[in-house]
């Protein structure tokens, strides 16, 4: 790992690069220089991962160094060290995302400490990273999840621990009946951006988590029980050391809030065996679900609105969406959803799915020669019946009446 020291006294600079024992910090190497244009260039020819870079000097300050930093190296973390102890500037810092802001003259151990915390998060930045490019996963993970998935949500709970091991082994998943694990619940709190790939963000999100917390190829992988909420198995050894488990945590909601626009949060479950995980599995979900309906309280007209914007979007794209498909999708309950849709509509959203179905049955009965059945299943009718008593009160007419009346010449 390469650091950057960037001062223009030339003193200082000497006088930094010289007393701490960088590599006992884990840093490779030690590049210098005195100005924020020979700082670039490093940064542009180097791989630079940690930068501690004065703010007050000629020809560029510090700060215009960090916005450039952050747009083009987002990942570099820096510390600050100066002189200057006006909140104006530290609040100026904060906003480039600086990692620490250490005042001078400097104290050897404030600033060994710091680099060994950043050099903590840029590995775990790389493992965030690395996980972005994972290749797919190979059979075993995915059975492995699905055998977890299963055990969570109860379809395990009439059996016995043998009849488990027996089912984990036949399909190649490692099984512990007396391990004990910390279920955490890591869900999506708030919208990503507009064009954010959920499917990808799901991906990578697990891929993070295994990353963190599987410690070897038997320990249970991360698992999605409902859409963008995410468990994950943790060691309770792990666990009681919780200045990691927190390192660990806060790493991934700053890189997921950074690469995708994603906020996560946590909560956590009590150590206990696998006969206590759906329990827990479940009290967890209620509680994330609770919280993040209570995000949407108040005069958050904004962010409705960006609910309902997609609403409109996944309806347009597939007209057979059900309720609850949609609720999964902008990541609330189906009733809250119905509130929001509401409120902001003056619709009710059964409503508005209707409509939306009606207008393209008949589409498809004026304009296609499928069987009235087989419309009826592709907007997600359950019956003909049903259907058809809909379509009758809507129009008039039943189904077979309204494509004799309308139809086109096909």
């Amino acid at each position: 790992m390469n650091l950057l020291l960037v001062d223009d006294e030339a003193f200082a600079l000497e006088a930094l690069e010289h007393a701490i024992n960088w590599k006992s910090l884990g840093i490779d190497q030690v590049f210098t220089c005195g100005n924020i244009k020979a700082a670039r260039q490093i940064c542009q020819e180097s791989d630079i991962q940690i930068m501690i870079c004065d703010i007050e000097m000629p020809n560029g300050t510090g700060l215009d160094l960090a916005k450039w930093l952050s747009e083009n190296y987002p990942d570099l973390l820096i510390l600050f060290l100066t002189c200057h102890s006006d909140f104006s500037f530290a609040k100026e810092a904060i906003s480039y995302h600086a990692f620490a802001y250490l005042l001078k003259p400097f104290d050897i151990e404030e600033i060994s400490q710091a680099v060994k915390e950043a050099v903590q998060q840029s590995r775990n930045r790389q493992k965030l990273n690395r996980s972005l490019f994972a290749s797919q996963p190979p059979e075993r993970l995915l059975a492995s999840e699905h055998f977890w998935l299963q055990l969570v949500s109860g379809s395990y709970q009439n059996s016995d621990a043998d009849y488990i091991l027996w089912d984990a082994s036949r399909n190649s998943v490692f099984f512990d009946k007396d391990a004990h694990y910390v279920p955490c619940l890591f869900y999506i709190s708030s919208l990503p951006s507009e064009n954010t790939d959920l499917g990808v963000l799901s991906y990578c999100v697990k891929n993070a988590l295994n990353e963190f917390f599987v410690e070897d190829p038997g320990w249970p992988p991360a698992i999605e029980p409902k859409p963008c909420f995410f468990l994950s198995f943790v060691s309770p050894d792990l666990f009681l050391d919780r200045e990691a488990f927190d390192k660990h945590c806060s790493d991934l909601i700053q890189f997921f809030r950074q690469k995708f626009g994603a906020s996560l949060q946590i909560l956590t479950g009590e150590e206990g065996d696998y006969l206590t995980l759906q329990k827990q599995a479940d009290l967890l979900l209620v509680q994330a679900s609770s919280a993040t309906e209570s995000l949407g309280d108040g005069d958050d007209t904004e962010k409705s609105a960006m609910i309902v914007k997609k609403i409109f979007e996944l309806v347009k794209e597939n007209k057979a969406i059900t309720r609850e498909e949609l609720a999964s999708q902008v990541f609330l309950s189906p009733d809250y959803m119905a509130k929001i849709f509401k409120k902001e509509t003056g619709k009710r959203i059964s409503d508005y799915l209707s409509e939306v179905r009606l207008q393209e049955a008949k589409c498809l009965l004026t304009d296609t020669t499928r069987s009235i059945s087989d419309i009826a299943s592709s907007l997600s009718y359950s019956n003909f019946s049903g259907f058809s008593r809909m379509f009758k009160s809507e129009t008039g007419l039943s189904p077979a009446e309204y494509r004799k009346k309308h139809r086109k010449a096909l």
